[in-house]
């Protein structure tokens, strides 16, 4: 079998290429195409974005491009990513930025930006507690308000959270 190659991009500033994940369950085979379109048409996709970790490729995505199939090495984060956001019932598309570029455009376009941190583990439940106080502070504090969130998440949940100088 042929390596995989992208296919070119009509222009490189305007189009990106997208994924469309296969629906699935969490430990089916990851299937996927390929798909070339306009940022100024406006595309439905979301973007994805995790920490990348190691090089290493061990796993495969096995992705339609026009009429070939390839099977590409992906990384174990991009293979753990693209698990945990595949739909059971329905397929979603996906810009990557370890696949494609134009990272600015593309984030400021998505549908949504869905970003993947690692499998959970004893801290995951306390990082969500905290990313919601973090929430509900920023949406508490009118705009016109002195109290900035990260003093009101400072006093009120977190003590132990300073800027390195020892202020809030």
């Amino acid at each position: 079998m042929a390596p995989f190659q992208y296919d070119a991009l009509p222009d490189s500033k305007h189009w990106i290429r997208t994924l469309t994940l296969e629906k699935g369950q969490l430990d089916d085979p990851l299937k996927a195409t390929l798909q070339h379109v306009l940022l100024e048409a406006k595309p439905t996709y979301d973007a994805i974005s995790y920490c990348w970790g190691s090089d290493v490729r061990p796993h495969a995505l096995q992705i339609q491009q026009s009429t070939t199939n390839y099977t590409v090495p992906i990384t174990t984060n991009l293979y753990l990513a693209l698990r945990r956001f595949r739909h059971p019932t329905e397929d979603i598309t996906l810009w990557n930025d370890a696949l494609f570029g134009l990272m600015d455009k593309i984030y400021a376009s998505a549908r949504r930006v869905l970003i993947y941190l690692g499998e959970p583990d004893e801290s995951t439940e306390q990082a969500i507690k905290l990313m919601d106080d973090i929430y509900n502070a920023a949406i508490a504090t009118s705009s016109d308000d002195d109290a900035r969130p990260m003093q009101w998440i400072q006093k009120t949940t977190c003590p132990w959270l300073t800027h390195g100088n020892g202020s809030p």
